[in-house]
């Protein structure tokens, strides 16, 4: 059975100030989608209000016994016991798109099944402007 299952990554997010102070990440999909959600915020907050920022994450193994951190949907091909996990926003949302697969499944689509695992994450690191143009350019 191969099963994708990173165990250390970076995660891009945009960390917006707002005009009472109060300061919130966004979770981005990629650097560029991260940059992106930071040049709109600045063009409606005004410039500075959004910078890119990043940290690190460790995650465990995918389970399907124990609750943890993150939720998502293992999916099982039966042809050859190919295994993926699609990550979702919400235990709620894992387990809708389980039974949902589930309930339509036919013949050699793969099964569904509810997974979590742990993540540990490092403090947000800002990016600075020099380094937030050379990532631009890389995408």
């Amino acid at each position: 059975m191969t099963e994708i299952d990173p165990t250390e990554g970076i995660q891009w997010g945009t960390r917006i100030t707002l005009p009472t102070g109060a300061v919130n990440v966004e979770i981005g999909r990629s650097p560029l989608d991260a940059g992106n959600r930071v040049d709109a915020t600045n063009r409606v907050l005004g410039q500075a209000s959004a910078q890119l920022v990043y940290r690190t994450a460790k995650y465990g193994h995918w389970q399907t016994d124990q609750p943890g951190d993150e939720w998502g949907v293992r999916y099982t091909w039966p042809t050859d016991g190919h295994v993926e996990v699609r990550l979702t926003d919400s235990r709620y949302t894992a387990g809708c798109e389980a039974r949902l697969d589930e309930n339509l499944k036919r013949g050699t689509d793969p099964s569904a099944q509810v997974v979590s695992r742990t993540a540990e994450y490092g403090d947000w690191q800002m990016v600075n402007d020099k380094e937030f143009v050379d990532l631009r350019r890389a995408a």
